[in-house]
């Protein structure tokens, strides 16, 4: 939960903050639930940038989205300002693209804000591909000059697809956004952000090529991809690394590529290691042609032919743990 940040019984106050590539099966960047009562959290000139729902639960839940922020239960209000929601996403049997608001929660005031290409599955334009009041009414209070996807205010819908009334649209905001504008001219070079201490005489260090072997037999594709359904899906890579650096990706055939822009992996340890790498299935007929590269660990082909192989794990159940008494500090 919370792909960047997981908040229980607390606010979240955000100032000029970026949230990149984050995902988690509820909240691709933050999920938040249950608020201390008169403390509202904030999100201030923020960017949400290809942030994802990966839903990978038992039973998949329509309430289980969000791609960028899941926030539901008692005491949790929140605000978003003068920030943009960029090519975030959720499975097609979720909603929330961007925002889901569930449980108690709601949007006390939206305003200056941007949405542009956030999905639900392959779409932009269906109801919740932004954001969503998902089963209440009045979740987002106000509504202000803004860029929304949607064609109008009368498609914001809640989850059944009917209207509740859980939208406010005050003055100034503009629909049907699908092109880079509303303030958003920047987006086409949202990148993931890198922090680096430069100086005149020391220029930042070369990224290496990181040296590996593939396990193909280890690869998993999670969850199972579904024919006829476009999803987003997580390659489960075994790599055995010799040297630490980077991994140019590929994947391709059988209707896969590589989702979120993300086009390469960095590994900073040596040993064996599962790398998860955010790959995007586009529905059609699956073959034996599924074939992707880790760099120089080598390339693997897949036939996604055979049936899906349902993996169990062993989980320990602590049932003689007792508690311990903490012992009195003296001087």
């Amino acid at each position: 939960m919370g792909g960047a940040i997981f908040a229980t019984t607390s606010s979240i106050n955000c100032t000029g903050s970026t949230f990149y590539g984050n995902h988690a099966d509820l909240g691709g960047a933050v999920y938040q639930t249950t608020a201390q009562a008169g403390l509202a959290s904030h999100y201030d000139n923020c960017t949400f940038a290809y942030n994802y729902n990966m839903d990978q639960q038992t039973s998949v839940g329509a309430a289980d989205g969000g791609g960028a922020l899941h926030l539901e239960g008692i005491n949790v209000d929140f605000t978003v300002d003068n920030s943009v929601f960029y090519r975030n996403s959720v499975p097609g049997t979720t909603f929330g693209g961007a925002i889901l608001a569930s449980g108690a929660a709601k949007c006390t005031s939206m305003a200056n804000t941007v949405f542009l290409e956030n999905k639900i599955g392959v779409s932009t334009t269906i109801s919740g591909a932004d954001f969503i009041s998902y089963n209440g009414t009045n979740r987002f209070q106000s509504i202000t000059n803004s860029t929304l996807q949607l064609a109008s205010a009368a498609a914001y819908l809640n989850q059944t697809g009917t209207p509740t009334g859980g939208y406010t649209f005050g003055t100034g905001n503009v629909f049907s956004n699908t092109t880079v504008d509303g303030g958003a001219a920047a987006l086409t070079t949202v990148a993931c952000p890198v922090n680096v201490l430069s100086f005149a005489t020391t220029p930042a260090p070369a990224i290496t090529p990181g040296v590996g072997v593939i396990d193909c037999n280890k690869t998993q594709i999670s969850p199972a991809p579904v024919f006829g359904t476009a999803s987003q899906l997580d390659l489960i890579v075994t790599v055995n690394v010799t040297t630490i650096g980077s991994f140019a990706l590929t994947v391709s055939g059988s209707g896969f590529s590589l989702a979120n822009g993300v086009t390469n992996l960095t590994a900073t340890t040596t040993g064996i290691q599962a790398f998860h790498i955010p790959v995007y299935y586009d529905g059609t007929a699956l073959t034996n042609s599924l074939q992707f590269t880790v760099g120089t660990a080598g390339s693997c082909t897949a036939d996604m032919t055979k049936a899906p192989k349902v993996i169990s794990k062993n989980i320990y159940s602590l049932d003689g743990c007792t508690a311990i008494v903490p012992g009195v500090l003296t001087k």
